[in-house]
Order: structure tokens, then sequence, then C-alpha cells
């Protein structure tokens, strides 16, 4: 990534992520959300009557188990691109406001009268 130094403070501008990025965050959630509905589609709490002595099968665990895995590997990529959108938000809005204090510094060189400038 190439910097930019501007007010005396560098920037590394990261600008927003790739396409193939977002294709891949896409394609894990949608296989993601198949699991999520294969696995509530299983029934196992109501099917499994007998429990073991922990007070659950080692089947109704794995599948809590793994119900929580794929919903927090869910939320993770909905957390990553969160903040793929703030950073990009942010990174306009410093853009924006470095604009701003340029064209006040070009606006206030200026203005004034010429003959000072001769």
């Amino acid at each position: 990534m190439d910097g930019a130094v501007v007010m005396g403070v560098e920037r590394v501008l990261v600008g927003e992520m790739d396409g193939a990025w977002r294709d891949e965050c896409g394609g894990l959630a949608r296989r993601l959300s198949e699991m999520r509905r294969g696995l509530e589609g299983l029934g196992v709490e109501k099917t499994l009557g007998e429990e073991d002595a922990g007070g659950q099968s080692s089947l109704v665990r794995m599948v809590g188990a793994c119900r929580v895995l794929v919903a927090g590997m869910l939320e993770e990529l909905q957390v990553m691109e969160g903040i793929e959108k703030e950073v990009v938000e942010e990174e306009r809005r410093w853009v924006s406001e470095v604009n701003r204090e340029m064209d006040r510094e070009e606006t206030a060189k200026g203005a004034g009268a010429i003959w000072r400038v001769l």
C-alpha cells in the first residue's frame, strides 16, 4: 500500500476491498446459512429422548456445538463487512476534510490586495 503524507501525518489509504473478497464472503455466508438450516432441520432435540449421565446425549451436544460455530462464523463475516464499510467511510471523511483544509489554505493565500503580491 502507498502511504500519503498530509499535514505532517503519514496516512495509509486503504480503499474498498476487491470484488474477489466480497465474492468469497458472500459464498461463505451462503454455505454457512445452508449449514445452519441443515442443522435446524435435524430436529435432534425432538427425536432423542434418552440422555446420557451428562444430561444430554453426545449427538445433541455435537449438533449444538456445530450450531454455535456456524452462528459465530456468520457473525464474524458480518463484523468483517461492517469494519470494511466503517474504514472506507472514515477514510472518505478524512480525505474530504483534508481537501476542505487545502481549499481554505488556497483561499486564504489568494485573498488580499494585489500590491502585496507584487
